[in-house]
């Protein structure tokens, strides 16, 4: 809110200041969407979002809803005005099936928020993204690549030969065995790439060329450990983890720091851990191990696992107020068990309930519990409800229901009291007395009827609390008038009235002459 003021200057030396207050709109972000494909790892499709960055803002959270997913969900939380959606690791498992995803961007400030319009677009189908590593373990050189939406079969090239093929749009791996003949002395370099054949089209992957020596026994290189994942399946607490492939591997082993070891098979990147308990810190670290003996370590990642028992309900209750003539209504709703993030849903009807925002342990408002919805029309009605969200593979749970009714935000209505006509200096004057409890109001204004506006009153006037004032401005004597008094709120035509009341001024001049005689005796 900003003030804003008018100054006016009379020629005798006086003025007066009037201060009027100003809201500043909150705007919705104009967002834009491009999708395509990524050239650098990870590869495949990507969405890249952008919007205009908002004054005053406290985060952006960004909404995807995927593929068939029924509804939008939270896909981030951030304070930079851009971000690109890396399909092959947010869609893992059916970025390449193709279809749709739609985004939309809430603008988050401290006291309201706003959302972009939508946008779809269509999941774009992309040429194989390639990586190789080489294995002096079994002499090969491995590939593995992005999958194509609609391939068929995957044609492999070796120095620009065609090597071989693989069916299938998941067949995304290939081990290159080498020979003396292809690969001399067993050192040698190979350049690949892998063509992705489609009923329309031919998609061909970037290239890429390794280096094989395998006359020295090598041990195989650094893997890096990625940031884990825990989630339930069937009511089973499980940690999923995946890290680089290593070259000259021929296989890896997990350690976790209670002793535990995890072995996964040749070649495999992945592993899930089945052997926790729910709610425990663990750490892990991987080794990849080859002819040459075992790597060093890799970086070492913690993680807690998760309960997969269902989050408890909270109870949701509501409070109601105007602010800056806005309806708001303030949700506050009790801490849940085994809860991931909270999810407020609005909607007309207790049927009719969509998604508004959601909240997740690094927001301030998961902690507090308690949200200001300011994004309301005045006098109507709306139905509220709190989903608390568990880990991945975990039912969410609902609160109650509410229904509040948001209040007009316009002004009390001022109760005029009889206009009182008295004299001042021999001259008419009406003194004028109101009554209200002032809420919503940023001013009062003064008519009468025969010239209109005639006074406009302030905060900042002294007559804005005691709420009475006194027209002494050309008044004639023993003449009627009529007075009503407007309680205007933070917008103009926001007013409550009380209505003219009539008045006849006082004949205010001074007695004329006159002569006093005896009375005459009786």
């Amino acid at each position: 809110t900003y003030n804003y003021s008018v100054k006016t200057n009379w020629q005798d030396g006086t003025s007066k200041t009037d201060v009027v207050p100003a809201t500043i709109l909150a705007c919705p972000p104009t967002l834009t969407a491009a999708s395509g494909c990524a050239a650098d790892a990870p590869g495949g499709p990507k969405i890249d979002l952008s919007w205009n960055n908002l004054l005053g803002i406290q985060n952006y959270q960004i909404y995807r809803k995927a593929q068939a997913e029924a509804n939008f969900s939270l896909l981030q939380t951030l304070t930079d005005a851009f971000y690109t959606d890396y399909l092959v690791q947010s869609l893992e498992y059916t970025y390449f099936q193709g279809g749709q995803v739609s985004n939309y961007v809430k603008a988050i400030w401290p006291t309201d928020q706003k959302d972009s319009s939508q946008i779809t677009k269509d999941i774009p189908q992309c040429p194989p993204f390639l990586t190789v590593q080489s294995n002096c373990d079994e002499f090969s050189i491995r590939l593995s690549w992005t999958a194509t939406k609609d391939a068929t079969h995957y044609n492999i090239y070796r120095d620009g030969v065609y090597r071989d093929s693989v069916v299938g749009i998941n067949s995304t791996s290939y081990i290159d065995y080498q020979d003396l003949s292809s690969c001399p002395g067993q050192v040698c370099s190979h350049t690949y790439y892998v063509e992705a054949i489609t009923p329309g089209s031919t998609l061909r992957s970037n290239e890429e060329t390794k280096n094989i020596n395998c006359t020295i026994t090598y041990p195989p290189s650094t893997p890096t450990l990625n940031t884990p994942s825990a989630f339930c399946s069937a009511g089973f607490s499980y940690i999923h983890l995946s890290w680089t492939p290593s070259d000259n591997v021929s296989y890896y082993v997990l350690y976790r720091d209670d002793g535990i070891t995890l072995t996964p098979l040749q070649g495999i990147e992945t592993s899930r851990d089945d052997q926790v308990q729910s709610n425990r810190d663990y750490t892990y670290y991987v080794e990849a191990v080859g002819r040459g003996g075992p790597s060093l370590p890799s970086n070492t990642q913690a993680i807690t696992s998760v309960s997969c028992t269902t989050p408890s309900a909270s109870t949701l209750s509501y409070s109601k107020a105007c602010q800056t003539g806005i309806p708001t209504i303030t949700l506050s709703w009790t801490q849940t068990t085994n809860t991931e993030s909270y999810e407020i849903w609005r909607g007309p009807s207790s049927s009719n309930l969509s998604l508004l925002t959601a909240f997740d342990k690094t927001a301030p408002e998961f902690t507090s519990r308690i949200f200001k919805d300011a994004n309301l029309s005045p006098s109507t009605t709306y139905y509220y409800k709190i989903v608390s969200k568990g880990p991945p593979g975990v039912s969410s749970t609902n609160s109650n229901i509410i229904s509040p009714t948001t209040d007009s935000c316009y002004p009390t209505t001022p109760n005029l009291s009889n206009p009182t006509p008295l004299c001042t200096l021999q001259n008419p004057v009406i003194y004028l007395s109101w009554a209200t409890d002032g809420a919503n109001t940023t001013r009062y204004e003064i008519f009468r009827q025969d010239v209109g506006l005639i006074k406009t009153i302030y905060p900042t006037d002294p007559e804005f609390s005691s709420k009475n004032w006194t027209d002494n401005s050309g008044l004639l004597p023993s003449s009627p008038y009529n007075y009503k008094i407007d309680a205007v709120g933070n917008y103009d035509f926001q007013r409550a009235t009380s209505g003219y009341k009539p008045v006849t001024t006082n004949n205010c001049s001074p007695a004329g002459a006159f002569n006093l005689t005896d009375p005459p005796n009786l």
